[in-house]
C-alpha cells in the first residue's frame, strides 16, 4: 500500500495487485476504495505493514578492509523518519522486522554456507570513529567494520528499531516494515566505490538527506544506545516459536514485537485448519503446492503463490502432494 521512494520511481512500485482473474488486475489501493470494510474490517489501512521478499544475491566482492570475498550486503542505513525543518524524530522512523526463510527446500534447494548480517554497532564503537567513516562514503568500506557481525540461520529473524545501524546479509528473508519508506545511507555497497565526479553529491543525497554535517546525523539519525547496546542480540534477535504440531505438520510465530505472523507447513496430503479471527491477512506460498479454502497455489505458478484471508475466514490449507511439505507465510496488521 506505500509507493517506493527511489531516486528514478516507476508507476506503482511497491503498490499489491490483486488478480481478478486470468486476465484483469486492480491495485490493492483502488479496492480499498471499493471494498476497505470487507477487505480489512476494522484494521486501518495505516496498520498493513510493507512486506518483502528481499533476495540480495550478486557477484561476490573484496571488502577494502578486511580483503575478504562476499556477497555485499544491502548497504549500512538507519531509518529515522522523514526529515522536517532539519529534524528528525527516530520514533517515527521506518521499524522492521526481518525472518530467514528456508532455502534448503524446493523449488531452491540451496546452501549458501556461512551468510552474516551486520545489524547493530559493536558496543566500544565511538561516535568520532562512525564520523570518520561517514566521511569515507562511497570511497571505502570503513564502516562495515564498526557493525556486529551475526550468522544467519533460517527460522531465525530480527526485530530493528528505527535509528538502529544495520546492512542485511544476502540471505532469502521475509521483511515487514512499518509503511513508509525513508532511509539515511551510513555507506555505499560493499566493495565498491562511487566515481569522484558523484561521490560528493550522492553523500549529501543519500546520506545527509538534509542534515547540516555529521555531527548532525549521529545526533539525529542514529539510536545510539540501542546501535551499541552491550546486550544487543539478547534485546533484538527472535528465532521462531513453535505454537502447535502434530500430524498434520506444524504452525511457528515467525515475527514478533509490533509485528506478528505465522509459518505453516503441513505434511504430505494432510489438512490443517485455521480459525478465523477478526483479523486480515496475508501469505505467500514457500515451497510445495497445494488448496486453500479449495484454491489451487502452487509455488511454481506466478499468479498462485500469493494470497489475501480477509477477516472471519476459516482457512483449510490441504497439501496436494505426495512427498513434499508445503510451507506458507504470513503477516497480519502491525499490533498497536
Amino acid at each position: 500500500l506505500t509507493t517506493a521512494r527511489n531516486p528514478q520511481n516507476k508507476p506503482n512500485e511497491g503498490l499489491t495487485q490483486l488478480f481478478l482473474d486470468e486476465s484483469r488486475t486492480l491495485l490493492f489501493t483502488s479496492a480499498l476504495t471499493i471494498a476497505s470494510k470487507e477487505l480489512f474490517g476494522n484494521y486501518p489501512s495505516s496498520l498493513w505493514p510493507l512486506v518483502k521478499v528481499l533476495d540480495i544475491g550478486g557477484p561476490e566482492v573484496q571488502n577494502s578492509i578486511t580483503k575478504l570475498t562476499e556477497i555485499p550486503p544491502i548497504p549500512a542505513h538507519v531509518h529515522s523518519g522523514i526529515l522536517n525543518n532539519g529534524k528528525l524524530k527516530k520514533e517515527t522512523g521506518k521499524l522492521e522486522a526481518y525472518f530467514f526463510l528456508p532455502v534448503n527446500v524446493p523449488p531452491y534447494q540451496k546452501d549458501f554456507g556461512r551468510v552474516i548480517s551486520r545489524l547493530g554497532l559493536k558496543k566500544d564503537v565511538t561516535k568520532q570513529q562512525v564520523a570518520k567513516s561517514l566521511k569515507c562514503f562511497g570511497r571505502s568500506d570503513d564502516i562495515y567494520d564498526l557493525l556486529n557481525e551475526y550468522e544467519v540461520k533460517s527460522y531465525e529473524g530480527w526485530t530493528i528499531r528505527p535509528g538502529v545501524v544495520h546492512a542485511p546479509g544476502p540471505w532469502l528473508t521475509l521483511e515487514v516494515q512499518k509503511p513508509q519508506d525513508d532511509a539515511n545511507f551510513l555507506g555505499w555497497k560493499l566493495g565498491q566505490k562511487i566515481s569522484t565526479s558523484s561521490v560528493d553529491d550522492d553523500y549529501l543525497f543519500y546520506v545527509l538527506g538534509g542534515l547540516k554535517d555529521e555531527e548532525d546525523f549521529i545526533e539525529q539519525a542514529i539510536d545510539w544506545d540501542a546501535s551499541t547496546d552491550p546486550k544487543f542480540k539478547e534485546k533484538f534477535h527472535r528465532p521462531s516459536k513453535v505454537l502447535s504440531a502434530g500430524d498434520f505438520g506444524r504452525v511457528l510465530q515467525i515475527f514478533f514485537d509490533e509485528f506478528y505472523g505465522e509459518a505453516i507447513e503441513v505434511n504430505p496430503k494432510k489438512i490443517y485448519i485455521r480459525e478465523s479471527d477478526d483479523r486480515p491477512f496475508v501469505g505467500i506460498v514457500w515451497s510445495g503446492h497445494g488448496k486453500l479454502n479449495g484454491n489451487l497455489v502452487d509455488v511454481n505458478q506466478e499468479n498462485r503463490r500469493e494470497f489475501l484471508v480477509v477477516p472471519g475466514t476459516t482457512l483449510e490449507v490441504s497439501n496436494s502432494s505426495e512427498c513434499e511439505i508445503l510451507f506458507i507465510f504470513t503477516v497480519f496488521p502491525i499490533r498497536q
